[in-house]
């Protein structure tokens, strides 16, 4: 929506709506920084703070842009959502009354488990009374009647509605692909376009269930076609002309062809606006069907090859599209170079953590530490602690505690002191807030033997993580000792944060500091 947005709004009008939020709202979307290179870079936040500013940055961007129109957002297809998503939408409900801002989502209710992310949504939704839900039963007998005469212009025979609503039980899509399969095998029209008086039902060959509607109707576009659009299908349910075109699959001409023909048969629907040609399959249904035909070593060298051409199409702005690339060499499995897929994988969980969508960080640092070889030590103990913090931010505490130990041992054996320091300073914070204080000091302290006795802002960090968990432990000798060269430090550096944290806590003057 946000990239859409970009497409179709005036600029002037778009940066207006951004205003403040904007250093937020381009966490989700970094190309609003090539529109508008005056956005700052977003403050430096805690991560159970950065989510909430993100999400009340996005509320503001929306209320001002609301504020020139009315907005309707649809969400498609909920029962697919992940958790950073449906939190985001939460957000939104909350403060949607007070504003001209309406979301609409669907899902479907068969898909929907217990153990689903939705399933919580809803339920705290409804509780709330944030949200109205609305039913929707399939189409009756003469409603099936109905949209039959709006697809062909004409009114349809009985015997076609009947047996139309016998195999697609009213489901619109269904109803939709059983009229284009039976139109495109010639059995409902005559040479004058209109209903064949002859139409017996036993000449209605629907094959049981819609995949197989589908597939009879996927047979019909050629081979060359079929090739064009099974490329398309890994891309993904929306995708880029050149990406397909630059997989080599089909010829160009042959590839114009098959998509003006694909259009035209209503598989794919394009896009307007932007400067890049985007098309998306008119059903995940159509997606799906052609993906089942593919043998799954076929399916993975395509995903390979799907990532090597996005690399070469995005050049040096590949790492933008670090989910994307991580996707497909993921799906790629053992086509793909190991390192490879774990380096994209580890840059989409980078880009997932700095816009506060934990969760969805966490599982892709989890494919990373899964792919990764296990002689790669280095890049294990990067994930591990990368991993530690975003177990720590969605409030698993004691599995967070777990990795910025393990990778705080990686790291000494490694020789590795600065990122050791590093850790360690995350590590005493993590211990510190389980009450185990004592354990915390000691944590700072092996991070101070790391970094030496050179005056940093990362000594200074771990002289104040040591002397206000000593502090608070009540261990005011050893809190004495360390706070005030942590102040010192942080008036030479300058640096205001840490300079507000080093003089103005209640721990300083317990430490008994003249400096306050």
């Amino acid at each position: 929506m946000l990239e859409a947005a970009t497409r179709t709004v005036d600029p002037d009008a778009l940066r207006t709506a951004l205003g403040d939020s904007a250093p937020e709202v381009a966490k989700l979307l970094p190309g609003l920084r090539k529109l508008f290179p005056d956005i700052p870079h977003p403050p430096e936040l805690p991560p159970e703070q950065e989510r909430r500013y993100l999400f009340n940055g996005m509320l503001a961007y929306l209320s001002r842009a609301a504020q020139a129109q009315p907005l309707l957002f649809v969400l498609d297809d909920l029962h697919w959502a992940d958790d950073s998503t449906l939190l985001l939408m939460e957000q939104l409900a909350q403060q949607a009354p007070q504003h001209r801002l309406l979301i609409v989502g669907t899902y479907r209710d068969v898909e929907l488990e217990v153990g689903r992310p939705l399933a919580r949504t809803l339920e705290a939704l409804l509780r709330q009374r944030l949200a109205h839900r609305i039913s929707l039963r399939r189409l009756r007998e003469d409603t099936v009647g109905a949209m039959l005469r709006a697809l062909s212009g004409q009114e349809p025979p009985p015997m076609l509605v009947s047996v139309v609503y016998s195999e697609t039980e009213g489901n619109p899509f269904f109803v939709e692909e059983v009229s284009q399969h039976l139109a495109e095998e010639g059995k409902l029209f005559d040479a004058q376009g209109r209903w064949r008086q002859d139409l017996e039902v036993s000449e209605l060959d629907v094959p049981e269930g819609v995949r197989l509607v589908v597939g009879r109707r996927l047979e019909r576009v050629g081979e060359g076609c079929r090739r064009a659009l099974g490329a398309a299908a890994v891309i993904g349910r929306r995708f880029r002309y050149d990406l397909v075109e630059a997989l080599d699959e089909v010829e160009p001409d042959a590839l114009l062809d098959a998509i003006d023909y694909a259009e035209r048969a209503q598989l794919v629907v394009s896009e307007e606006g932007g400067h890049e040609a985007w098309f998306t399959f008119a059903h995940e249904l159509i997606r799906q069907t052609l993906l089942s035909g593919m043998s799954l070593p076929r399916r993975q060298r395509m995903h390979l090859r799907v990532a090597e051409a996005m690399e070469r199409l995005y050049g040096a702005a590949a790492e933008e599209h670090a989910a994307d690339l991580a996707h497909h060499l993921f799906q790629a499995g053992a086509a793909a170079d190991a390192r490879q897929t774990a380096r994209y994988l580890a840059l989409a969980a980078d880009q997932a953590s700095a816009a506060a969508a934990f969760e969805d960080a966490l599982r892709l640092y989890e494919d990373a530490m899964q792919v990764l070889p296990l002689d790669e030590t280095a890049a294990r103990a990067a994930l591990q602690y990368k991993r530690g913090l975003a177990l720590r931010s969605v409030g698993r505490w004691e599995d967070a505690l777990a990795d910025l130990q393990a990778a705080a041992a990686a790291y000494e054996d490694l020789e590795e002191p600065e990122t050791l320091a590093n850790v360690a300073f995350e590590l005493s914070l993590q211990l510190a807030w389980a009450g185990r204080n004592n354990e915390g000091v000691d944590a700072a302290r092996r991070g101070l033997g790391a970094v030496g006795e050179q005056r940093s802002t990362l000594r200074c960090q771990l002289l104040l993580a040591a002397g206000v968990i000593a502090s608070n432990a009540g261990d005011y000798a050893t809190a004495t000792s360390l706070l005030p060269e942590a102040l010192q430090i942080a008036r030479e550096s300058g640096h205001d944060r840490l300079l507000a944290l080093a003089s103005g806590g209640p721990h300083v003057r317990r430490a008994g500091s003249g400096d306050h």
